[in-house]
């Protein structure tokens, strides 16, 4: 590809030139088949002359693409032109962070939590799904003009780090980078923890949190030592946030947060706590973290379940109140009508003592009781019928 503006790549209408940076390109394009905006990011051809950067790259970014989250810039294709090999993805109308921090108008505290927690949730979702992103930093962090965050360059992160030793220059900035990665361990979930913590670091205060005059004092500072507290630097900030940051800059990754949504929710908790409603959250917060903010609103108490009545306390119920009805109705009949007229001839005068006592007896007791009711749903029926 040469130095002038292309007009296609693969299916994809080149519009205007977005921006341009070590790793390579990126362009706004429109999808021709689909008539989407993406934005179409064409690697250096030297990524794609050598094979285990190829294959990795390859191999990595169709992982990336998997990743659906309203906190990561979807991958929507892979392909190679003339020897560069590109990624179309999401294009988001909005501004990178790292431009946001020097711009002329500040972010408000609140804000600045919301994107953190934002990035926090886009990267618990891929942890989950097993991908590391590496490169945390204010460039990488995509805010929309609604203010909710994006996280890019899922599956090209690895390629700036590999290059990194061999030409003695380090590709994007190191002053987010976890120890591990400065020694040349493995990257795993706690090391974009660390990054993310180091974000948050220079979002405060304005200073990235570590500096040096050379890469070698950079790192060093990174291996050995601690950011300045936060009441140093910026006075008036919640001493929570200073906590925070401790907790997620660890030198070793198992003292940090056990994941992103563990600082996700120590975030949110001080978010609340400025915001005066200890179950407040913004849109942002709701958009994005709805699952986390429900953590801190108030647990409807359970209401138990009406146990079912036995059906032997429903007969003797009936039956008492038989006994009742029973009763009352023989203290409101005349007199005369006691008698049994058809047992007796019409001559007699009394009543044979038995014969009222086996009356009584007959009126006053109980019905018989209903068979045991079983484990079949139609038992009670059945003796409610009866």
């Amino acid at each position: 590809m040469t130095d002038a503006l292309p007009t296609q790549i693969g299916k994809y209408k080149i519009q205007e030139l977005v921006g341009e940076g070590a790793m390579g390109t990126v362009y706004r394009a429109t999808d021709s088949v689909l008539g989407r905006t993406v934005a179409i990011k064409v690697m250096n051809a030297s990524i794609a002359r050598q094979p285990e950067h190829r294959s990795r790259f390859l191999r990595e970014a169709q992982a990336a693409g998997s990743l659906q989250h309203p906190n990561v810039v979807t991958i929507y294709d892979l392909g190679e032109l003339e020897g560069h090999l590109f990624i179309a993805m999401e294009f988001v109308h909005g501004t990178d962070l790292e431009k946001l921090m020097t711009g002329a108008e500040p972010l408000k505290l609140q804000s600045k939590l919301d994107i953190i927690v934002d990035v926090l949730m886009g990267l618990s979702y891929a942890h989950k799904h097993g991908i590391v992103h590496r490169d945390i930093k204010p460039a990488n962090i995509r805010v929309t003009e609604d203010g909710h965050a994006k996280i890019m360059d899922f599956g090209v992160a690895h390629l700036q780090s590999s290059d990194m030793t061999r030409t003695g220059l380090v590709v994007g900035t190191p002053s987010y980078m976890a120890p591990e990665q400065v020694m040349g361990g493995k990257a795993v979930p706690g090391t974009d923890i660390f990054a993310v913590g180091a974000v948050l670091y220079h979002l405060l205060t304005g200073s990235k949190p570590f500096e040096g005059p050379t890469l070698q004092s950079l790192f060093y500072r990174i291996v050995t030592d601690m950011p300045r507290p936060l009441a140093e630097v910026r006075p008036g900030l919640p001493s929570a946030l200073n906590a925070v940051i401790q907790k997620s800059m660890a030198k070793e990754a198992g003292e940090r947060y056990v994941s992103a949504l563990d600082m996700a929710n120590a975030i949110i908790a001080v978010r609340a706590e400025l915001s005066g409603n200890a179950y407040a959250s913004t849109a942002s917060l709701t958009a994005s973290a709805v699952n986390v903010v429900e953590n801190f609103a108030p647990k409807p108490v359970p209401v138990e379940p009406k146990k079912p009545v036995p059906w032997k306390r429903i007969e003797v119920i009936v039956a008492g109140a038989a006994v009742v009805l029973v009763g009352l109705f023989a203290l409101m009949r005349p007199k005369d009508s006691a008698r049994p007229v058809a047992t007796y001839a019409a001559g007699d005068t009394a009543t044979p003592p038995a014969v009222i006592a086996e009356s009584a007896s007959a009126a006053v007791s109980p019905p018989p009781a209903p068979a045991p009711a079983t484990e079949s749903a139609s038992a009670p029926a059945a003796a409610v019928k009866k």
